[in-house]
């Protein structure tokens, strides 16, 4: 197995690299003991890692249960995500009578490498190693994180919308990855997105692709948010709309995890097991309990590399910012230009978007204003002409900002350029 480096996500090292590169049915779940829906301490309880399991995970029960006895411990020349001592909800499975069914374990310690789960293993028997990089998840909850379908819209709207951050945005809602139709990978916007997410270079979702007569058919069964800032929003209202039409909380999770990961063929997705490659939540809440935990994760994982709370606080915040220029630059206009000739760009750092631009005119004479936000908050208004009129300025600006507001305008003469 070739394998990569595993190291925790700091904002310092986030930012410098954000700075390169690119731009079945839904069943109403049974009750416990106690009358109340069936909570993950409740799955823990049943499928401790004991003789439960083996009638707990019937099609995996060798596999899973190996890994989570076993206490040989060997020594990997790697760095390895390990994820300590979390009570973790493996998998979400149907019983006889059409019920969903939680199946995790308690104090278990997760080992990532390269992306792929490879080892479940009881959290009182695992030893760490100088090259484990450790996120401690003691009294916290483990899940695979949702997968999403994007919006119901064509492709070009679709492949723009995966620019300025977006990607980060899924991730910072605690999304693993979002399905759009397989043309969306084949743009510069996809294949740009794809590119980054492998390379770790940013905590991004995964993009997944799929054939554009199964994205079509997606039901209201399965949660379609849109790839921008308002992700957390969005995903939220799909939950409190299943909760209020009387879904249980693990057909949720299930709609989230196994079901979306099954609907496209990624058997490797939606599941904590040995051999899977989902992105992990770790929750200071129990899912189950309150499905709405999912969107304030403590960390996420991504690949073998994960963020944590105060990083994803950071990230949001910039979030936040990226939004409030984005709103600005589609708000800003030009005096005396024909609206319908108007463009509009925005510069990022795909991690946060920090200023816009807006161009428009004649052929020959344009019109320009541009706004950056924070920490300048400066704003630059002006125009270009290639052929003015004798005693008109072939260009003119005026910059209102730090360190000092200024104007310039130069006019074309017969020595040369006059500037004002």
């Amino acid at each position: 197995m070739t394998h990569r480096r595993s190291i925790p996500i700091t904002v310092a090292s986030l930012l410098l690299s954000l700075s390169f590169g690119c731009d079945g049915g839904d069943a109403r779940s049974g009750t416990s003991a106690s009358g109340s829906e069936p909570t993950l301490d409740d799955a823990v309880a049943t499928t401790n890692a004991g003789d439960a399991l083996a009638e707990a995970v019937p099609k995996d029960a060798a596999l899973v249960q190996e890994s989570v006895t076993d206490t040989d411990i060997e020594f990997v020349p790697v760095e390895r995500l390990v994820i300590t001592g979390a009570q973790v909800l493996s998998n979400l499975q149907v019983d006889p009578n059409g019920v969903w069914k939680p199946v995790g374990f308690e104090e278990t310690t997760i080992v990532v490498e390269d992306g792929v789960v490879v080892r479940l293993v009881d959290a009182r028997t695992y030893q760490l190693t100088p090259n484990d990089v450790v996120i401690s998840a003691r009294g916290r909850w483990v899940m695979a994180a949702p997968i999403v379908f994007g919006p119901d819209a064509d492709v070009s709207t679709i492949a723009d919308s995966l620019g300025g951050g977006a990607m980060v945005d899924l991730t910072l809602s605690g999304i693993g990855g979002v399905v759009v139709p397989d043309a969306v990978l084949a743009t510069p916007g996809g294949r740009c997105a794809a590119s980054r997410r492998a390379e770790r270079e940013i905590p991004s979702a995964l993009l997944l692709g799929v054939d554009s007569t199964r994205f079509a058919a997606i039901d209201d069964s399965l949660p379609r948010v849109a790839v921008s800032e308002e992700s957390a929003r969005m995903l939220g209202g799909w939950i409190g709309r299943r909760i209020e039409s009387g879904a249980s909380s693990t057909s949720i999770l299930a709609s989230l995890t196994v079901l979306a990961a099954d609907a496209i063929g990624r058997s490797d997705l939606g599941r904590v097991e040995v051999g899977s490659r989902s992105d992990l939540l770790i929750l200071d809440g129990d899912p189950i309990a309150s499905p709405q935990s999912i969107l304030d994760p403590f960390a996420v994982t991504f690949g073998d590399r994960a963020i944590r709370r105060a990083e994803i606080e950071v990230l949001r915040d910039a979030s936040m910012r990226s939004g409030q220029m984005r709103r600005q630059t589609a708000e800003m206009t030009l005096d005396a230009v024909e609206p319908s000739s108007i463009r509009r760009w925005i510069t990022s750092t795909q991690g946060q978007v920090f200023a816009g631009v807006v161009a428009g005119g004649k052929a020959g004479d344009i019109r320009f204003r541009s706004r950056v936000g924070q920490p300048r908050f400066d704003e630059s208004v002006g125009g270009i002409r290639l052929s003015p009129e004798p005693g008109t300025p072939n260009f003119e600006l005026a910059y209102d900002g730090p360190p000092e507001s200024f104007s310039i305008a130069t006019t074309p003469i017969e020595a040369g350029l006059s500037v004002e």
